[in-house]
């Protein structure tokens, strides 16, 4: 991945995600999430704990809500409400953050 210019550090600007991210769907970043990962061999357990979360951040959000119009607040937001409303400890608060972040990078990566 190194050889093909892949750098972990890296963390495209603001404006230049928004002017090469698609205007789509929590719904279809969902399924073009689960299409990346199958084609990149990710366990189907992986996939099955991103997913879990991404779901319950969908129905939080709103599964029309477009990827674009997805906030800082909408994820602290969603994370405070299921810590508080599901008793969840310090590691499912975090692994829940940490997929949704992986997610929506990967969704910015992919449109680009």
């Amino acid at each position: 991945m190194l050889e093909n210019g892949y750098n972990p550090f890296y963390k495209p600007s603001i404006k230049e995600v928004e002017e090469k991210s698609l205007p789509i769907t929590m719904l279809e970043a969902k399924e073009r999430f689960e299409i990346y990962h199958k084609a990149k061999n990710t366990r189907p357990k992986s996939i099955s704990s991103y997913l879990s979360k991404i779901n319950q951040f969908i129905s939080f959000v709103g599964e029309d809500k477009s990827v674009n119009d997805i906030t800082d607040s909408d994820i602290v937001n969603y994370l405070q409400w299921y810590e508080l409303n599901n008793k969840w400890t310090g590691v499912t608060y975090n692994f829940a953050k940490t997929a949704l972040i992986i997610s929506l990078n990967i969704l910015c990566l992919i449109s680009i």
